[in-house]
């Protein structure tokens, strides 16, 4: 028999890897269309330039944008993304799972840019979610890159009906997390309170590649439309 094929397994580049971490983090399949809901214009701006330039709507504290794309949809199906409520079902995409470390490393920016938190009190960098599945993974491929972390399990707490699995990293893994992801961050705002005066003194280690984020927004961004919350 004519074995099956994979789907899609081809090579990523580190823009389309970036851009399924976004999704992984502030993203979803509802219907026909995929839905980023995030915080950052730089990011959205990120997403524009590889999947093309759509609307984006102003919220009250943040920023949608959706792709009517049926081939994206299909694909992003066929790469293991949940259609609908994801919170617990989520894991990582095929394709990162056979990528390169360059393409693993730019989808855990795209991750961190949008569901990660930095701790600078504590120097570690937090990320929550409601995956077992997804956690296990991240810390799989951080493992990959030489990144050491920890994790810990929440209850449901309030209205929750999930438990949380927070995934730490800390002390001088924040170094080895800034030194070979920090090159495919867009949200440089975000982690420059992690940099220590060492790190500061070192212009390589946090080679900003792919643009001066100060003078992203707006620049890819054409249309912004306000929205009144629902």
């Amino acid at each position: 028999s004519t074995p099956l094929p994979l789907p899609d397994m081809v090579p990523l580049d580190k823009e389309e890897a970036y851009c399924l971490g976004v999704i992984t983090g502030d993203g979803c399949i509802t219907g026909s269309h995929v839905e980023i809901t995030c915080s950052s214009l730089d990011v959205l701006s990120q997403v524009q330039k590889h999947w093309g330039k759509r609307p984006v709507y102003q919220r009250s504290n943040c920023w949608d944008i959706r792709y009517y794309d049926k081939v994206l949809v299909e694909r992003l199906l066929r790469w293991g993304f949940p259609q609908g409520k994801k919170e617990d079902k989520l894991s990582i995409p095929l394709p990162i799972a056979k990528g390169s470390m360059e393409t693993i490393a730019a989808f855990i920016a795209g991750l961190l840019d949008t569901d990660g938190h930095a701790d600078p009190d504590r120097n570690r960098i937090r990320l929550v979610t409601a995956s077992p599945h997804l956690a296990t993974q991240v810390r799989f491929l951080l493992g990959l890159l030489g990144i050491p972390s920890g994790q810990t399990v929440s209850l449901p707490t309030g209205r929750g009906k999930l438990k949380t699995y927070t995934i730490q990293i800390a002390n001088t893994a924040v170094d080895d997390l800034l030194e070979r992801v920090g090159p495919y961050m867009i949200r440089k705002e975000r982690w420059d309170c992690l940099r220590t005066p060492e790190r500061h003194s070192h212009g390589d280690i946090l080679p900003w590649t792919w643009s001066d984020t100060k003078k992203v927004s707006g620049v890819n961004i054409d249309t912004i439309h306000k929205r009144t919350p629902a």
